[in-house]
């Protein structure tokens, strides 16, 4: 496997009568042009959207500092049994799509990942560039990283950029709270996606009914955006999980 060497969701309103969720601040601020644009946005598939932190002025360095200590280098381990820290050796640079599985799922979790290798298909050698797939356990006692790559040999899950995650259970939760998307029930796991472009701090929430050319639409669109200047937005209240 090679690795590259912020919040919570603020809930669910009605936009043109379709259910998006805003925002995920990450504890900074947001683009009020950008996120206007994503919130007018019509597609069925997408929940828009996370704000990024406040890009504007800062150095390159200062930017990653930022998201290093929102998002944090808590310690995971991956399938193959190797520590990681969350946001240098898993997130920092990429393209990722993250969500939330536990390997004894029999329906969600499995239906996802088929989705995802999907549109990893779809994608092809634009993937193999710069993003990568994050499938975080929320279920880390039973979750092994043998659990884990067992796991993802039965779903024919194996990438050198699909990172599977387990750890300590305090040090799972942090993350997953970072990522708005804890429930403090494995049962009852969020089973939206989290697709973003980490260098640029721009981020989706993407509905699980999104189709797998839809999710590789998302992705290359996320490649392609810009850093850019962040101002604070409105948030809306209360989000789903499921």
């Amino acid at each position: 496997m090679h690795y590259a060497r912020g919040g919570a969701w603020r809930g669910v309103g009605m936009v043109h009568g379709l259910t998006v969720v805003a925002a995920l601040t990450f504890g900074f601020g947001s683009d009020k042009a950008a996120a206007e644009h994503e919130l007018h946005d019509t597609r069925s598939d997408v929940r828009p959207v996370v704000t990024p932190p406040d890009l504007s002025g800062p150095t390159a360095e200062e930017r990653e500092a930022k998201q290093r200590g929102y998002f944090t280098d808590t310690l995971l381990t991956d399938q193959d049994g190797r520590q990681v820290r969350f946001y240098s050796d898993v997130l920092k640079g990429r393209v990722v799509l993250i969500h939330f599985i536990f390997t004894n799922c029999t329906d969600a979790c499995p239906a996802m990942v088929q989705k995802m290798m999907a549109a990893r298909a779809e994608l092809g050698s634009e993937f193999a560039k710069d993003m990568r797939y994050v499938s975080i356990s929320i279920d880390p006692q039973r979750d092994t990283p043998a659990e884990l790559r067992n796991f993802a040999h039965r779903m024919g899950a194996v990438d050198p950029e699909w990172v599977f995650l387990t750890g300590s259970q305090e040090n799972v939760d942090l993350i997953v709270k970072k990522l708005g998307a804890y429930t403090g029930e494995v049962e009852n796991h969020s089973t939206v996606m989290i697709a973003g472009n980490v260098k640029a701090d721009r981020w989706r929430k993407l509905s699980p009914t999104v189709s797998p050319k839809g999710i590789a639409q998302h992705l290359r669109s996320l490649e392609k955006t810009e850093i850019f200047s962040a101002q604070p937005v409105p948030a809306i209240p209360a989000a789903a999980t499921r």
